[in-house]
């Protein structure tokens, strides 16, 4: 699936995932991963995947703060959670 490449969209809602998998093509603009069990966002998130814009992590897991690198995205990318 990393090697799609020209996928924009994808869905992965309502999958019992715990983390964001590493899988995922990185040109990404929207992610959808509500209603999981996402415990933590990982650092590619912030790091590799500065196509994205929107990223639904609603009804989910997550504890603690929200990781600093966040704060750079927070002014450009739409966000659930």
């Amino acid at each position: 699936i990393r090697n799609m490449t020209a996928l924009r969209d994808l869905r992965l809602s309502r999958n019992n995932f715990t983390t964001i998998p590493e899988c995922i093509p990185r040109g990404l603009h929207t992610l959808w991963m509500h209603s999981n069990r996402l415990t933590h966002l990982p650092a590619f998130l912030f790091y590799e995947m500065g196509a994205l814009q929107v990223l639904d992590i609603g009804h989910n897991c997550l504890t603690g703060a929200l990781p600093a690198e966040f704060g750079n995205m927070s002014s450009w990318l739409h966000w659930r959670h």
